[in-house]
């Protein structure tokens, strides 16, 4: 699999965030039409608007994935990233701390599959592990739909 390493500093995202489970992959079907429903919502409007309605100063992305947590029950939040000592107003303030990400590109069409095959191949070909930071979805300027180019970013560490 194709992936590029990089470093980032600390940054604040804005979210709103609900708990999902993986038991029969609910969250596959759950969290995309979620993702429907937000952004046809004057919430969508509200969120964008914390971070001036463009993309993150750090993460370049227009909106952003936030998965929360490892094992059957996570957190999955909505979020933009915030400007720098902008307030998350009515939604949730998540902090990332500095961290190595493995970024992988794919779009909206195909991020469960790319996600998917970073968790049964990549890492158990890598001497990576997962570090303990949220993992994102970036949804990047420049299409629509199926087509929306968006970047997984992966928070790993050297594993021992």
């Amino acid at each position: 699999m194709d992936y590029r390493m990089i470093e980032e500093p600390r940054f604040t995202i804005a979210a709103t965030v609900r708990q999902f489970t993986t038991v029969n992959e609910e969250n596959f079907v759950k969290i995309p039409a979620w993702w429907e429903q937000f952004l046809a919502s004057p919430e969508c409007d509200l969120l964008t608007g914390l971070a001036g309605h463009k993309p993150g100063p750090i993460t370049g992305g227009e909106m952003l994935g936030i998965c929360i947590g490892e094992g059957i029950e996570f957190s999955y939040g909505i979020g933009v990233e915030l400007p720098q000592g902008a307030s998350p107003g009515k939604f949730q303030k998540i902090e990332i701390r500095p961290a190595t990400w493995a970024v992988f590109d794919c779009t909206v069409s195909n991020i469960q599959d790319v996600t998917k095959r970073i968790f049964s191949e990549w890492f158990p070909s890598t001497t990576f592990e997962h570090d303990d930071v949220p993992e994102l979805e970036v949804y990047l300027p420049g299409g629509k739909g199926d087509v929306m180019p968006v970047e997984i970013w992966i928070p790993v560490k050297k594993k021992g």
